[in-house]
């Protein structure tokens, strides 16, 4: 009798396959079609919005190495030309899998395929390890010498790779047919720009990649760090390289802060006025979550100064990535492009001109540029009196705080992106302004009994990084730039 290995073609290679792709942790979920002629070596892909439109396709000529991607800019389409491609895994070489025994699924008898692995830390003479799980099932169901795809379980890294995540993929519709009309390059692309990924490609690529192991090994024997470092979703991606350097300060006043006396630690998620950590998933949105966090928590603040015993107000990441774009030839890095990054500071100075802002429940989070609805911007109980930055001393941001949380931008290395608890201490994550590169929020302050005070800051890489998806950072010596880049708004009611 053959086996199933030798009925069926254990490699996809040209078909056309919808997916609803799903980020449980996060509440993440998209959809989109992909196309894959391998004989030709074309791929295309889109995802579909809540409307039903087709956003973000990027279509690739990976023999040719160049890719065309149409953009989404607020209210219109711009093609964006790039000389570089790579192939994505919309479906599993199976070859890589075990084959296990049939499984019932939705009610359906179907293949069961698994791919297992594991990360694992130098556990010699030491009193603290980590280890994580790499588990991949996929489900099929075989029809005319074809294991039609169903569904595919990814546990392994997210995006950034800094946790542990589970992925979903369920197949609604898969063909080995080829669509030719999506395979024709795009016309009039004037612009040039790195590649656009698609999530499968930060997540199967890590998922193949054990490099950062020995960096981790390194940081956990260092006598002089006060924190530990895990295997996170950054755990298989390549050294982190330095982004360009930002040139320019934002043009905002310096905050004028009366001195008080200062309590011995301040934490705003004590007393109500932060809400749960997000995950940013596939998009360079940092910005529009340190800018929305900061601003909706003040919101909440001033709810609870004035007694009212309301919800906690979410406001919408999504509305900035998709409503504001900025430009500023002179620093190319203060640019605000969506998913693409972007400046709290100018988004903040743009949401003051609106007459009100969009809650994330009429604007919920993509994780895509998408088509700007301007006519969610309906919460107006509350504007931007004024934006101003916090002066750079430890006292200055302490004061800042007792107001509401602030709104910061850090270094990233790789002790900081593999960051699992303690205080936060290596000296390596530098606070030079140009070198900061990503916006989170600092939301108060606290006191170890053996490593001393440190800041409270909230990431946007989901709760399953760090602390809860906190990060403890030491107060002293200004550790990645927490004093550098610090600014905040003062709210009015209308």
């Amino acid at each position: 009798m053959l086996s199933l290995f030798q009925v069926i073609n254990l490699e996809y290679r040209n078909y056309t396959v919808f997916t609803h792709f799903q980020v449980p942790f996060s509440t993440n979920q998209q959809y989109y079609l992909a196309v894959n002629d391998a004989d030709h070596g074309i791929q295309y892909h889109h995802f579909i919005n809540d409307a039903q439109q087709i956003v973000d396709p990027v279509l690739s000529f990976n023999n040719d190495n160049v890719s065309y991607y149409n953009r989404i800019h607020k209210d219109h389409e711009e093609c964006i030309f790039s000389k570089e491609s790579s192939p994505v895994e919309f479906l599993p070489n199976l070859t890589a899998y075990d084959h296990l025994q049939q499984t019932i699924l939705n009610g359906q008898l179907v293949e069961h395929f698994r791919q297992f692995g594991s990360y694992e830390t130098d556990t010699s003479g030491k009193t603290f390890a980590a280890n994580s799980t790499l588990q991949n099932d996929f489900f099929c169901q075989m029809q005319n010498g074809v294991c039609v795809p169903l569904r595919w379980e990814l546990r392994g890294r997210s995006n950034f790779d800094s946790h542990q995540d589970y992925y979903l993929l369920e197949f609604t519709h898969f063909t080995t047919d080829v669509d030719e009309k999506y395979l024709k390059p795009m016309s009039d692309c004037k612009q040039t720009t790195p590649r656009k990924h698609h999530p499968l490609q930060f997540i199967r690529n890590n998922a193949n990649q054990f490099k950062n192991i020995n960096v981790l090994n390194e940081i956990n024997k260092n006598e002089h760090f006060t924190f530990k470092v895990a295997p996170n979703k950054f755990i298989n991606n390549e050294p982190l390289q330095r982004k360009p350097k930002r040139l320019h300060e934002p043009d905002l006043p310096e905050c004028v802060i009366d001195p008080v006396p200062l309590p011995k630690q301040l934490d705003w998620r004590i007393r109500g006025g932060v809400n749960y950590v997000q995950d940013q998933v596939f998009c360079g949105s940092c910005w529009t979550f340190a800018t929305m966090g900061m601003l909706e928590s003040r919101i909440n603040i001033m709810q609870l100064q004035n007694n009212r015993n309301e919800p906690l107000i979410k406001l919408s990441e999504q509305s900035i990535v998709d409503c504001f774009w900025d430009e500023h030839p002179a620093d190319t890095f203060l640019k605000s492009q969506g998913c693409e990054g972007g400046q709290p500071d100018y988004a903040i100075q743009w949401l003051k001109g609106l007459p009100g802002f969009a809650l994330a429940e009429n604007y919920p989070y993509f994780g895509q540029n998408d088509y700007c609805k301007m006519e969610k911007f309906t919460f107006n109980k509350y504007a931007i009196d004024q934006t101003c930055k916090v002066p750079k001393t430890v006292e200055a941001l302490k004061l800042a705080l007792l107001s509401g949380p602030v709104a910061i931008t850090v270094d990233v290395i790789s002790s900081f992106t593999f960051y699992t608890g303690g205080v936060y201490n290596d000296p390596d994550c530098k606070s030079d302004f140009e070198l900061l590169d990503h916006n989170v929020v600092c939301v108060g302050w606290g006191v170890d009994a053996e490593f001393g005070e440190y800041w409270i800051v909230r990431n946007s890489w989901s709760s399953n990084w760090g602390i809860d998806g906190y990060i403890y950072i030491s107060t002293q010596n200004n550790i990645c730039g927490v004093l550098t880049d610090a600014s905040y708004v003062t709210l009015k009611t209308k």
